[in-house]
């Protein structure tokens, strides 16, 4: 017996909004690698040594690049630790990682699953974090290691506060909720060149 593959339906206005999205984002930058699927170990390591040769190229200098390895490690170690998957949402909305770079900066999107409780506790940690100066930021991390004000998914926010910490700059956040359950988290982190 032969499988029908199941194609979901995009309705133009649909497909229209999405290419819309993505000219958006290359206009301007230039993308050095997008990844779309599941985030392990393995995957992160062949993402650090794809973004080690894209930016070779790039011509970033050593400060940058070690200032983009930083945030890029925690943030695939947030998704890899964080992500929520149930097979039918994994396949619909895998993770996502992208590299890219500016007129006097590089970025670091990245894209996956939560619950939406944890969404919660996320938005207002990054709310927190992001009305500190680099102080502040060094003060809570100092508290947080001491007091484990930890998540309801087991971690502390360490990870959030290294990607603030070492990039020097304000995350953005969007909270996607996808149904009752879950909902799809994006972060972009913003490295300026040195």
């Amino acid at each position: 017996m032969t499988e029908i593959l199941q194609v979901p339906v995009i309705s133009p206005k649909e497909l229209s909004k999405e290419i819309a999205e993505i000219s958006n984002l290359m206009t301007g930058h230039d993308l050095l690698f997008v990844y779309q699927d599941t985030i392990n170990a393995d995957t992160s390591e062949s993402i650090l040594s794809i973004t080690e040769i894209r930016l070779k190229i790039s011509g970033a200098n050593k400060k940058t690049k070690r200032k983009i390895f930083n945030v890029l490690v925690e943030c695939l170690q947030n998704i890899s630790n964080h992500t929520e998957i149930d097979a039918t949402e994994s396949a619909r909305r895998p993770s996502v990682v992208i590299l890219g770079k500016g007129e006097n900066h590089f970025f670091i999107t990245t894209g996956n699953l939560i619950h939406n409780s944890n969404a919660e506790w996320l938005k207002a940690k990054i709310d927190v974090l992001n009305k500190l100066d680099s102080m502040g930021l060094k003060e809570i991390y100092k508290d947080t290691m001491v007091n484990y004000d930890f998540s309801p998914k087991g971690g502390a926010g360490l990870g959030l506060i290294d990607i603030l910490r070492k990039s020097g700059n304000k995350v953005q956040a969007e909270f996607e909720k996808i149904n009752d359950e879950l909902s799809f988290f994006t972060m972009k982190a913003i490295i300026t060149t040195e």
